[in-house]
């Protein structure tokens, strides 16, 4: 994400969920699919599991 603003978002999720703090650096994944003209939707990887957050 632009602006390193997706990795600083990875390292609130490591400090916040100490699951995700055990997963080995690449593991946890943060990007964004636009999904309509105004809507980008967040997406969330860890470990190839996908999960939509909005």
């Amino acid at each position: 994400m632009a602006a390193g603003i997706g990795d600083d978002f990875i390292v609130k999720m490591r400090g916040d969920v100490l699951a995700l703090d055990a997963m080995p650096s690449g593991a946890v994944n943060v990007f964004y699919v636009d999904s309509e003209p105004d809507r980008r939707e967040l997406i969330v990887d860890v470990a190839g599991w996908q999960e939509r957050v909005s």
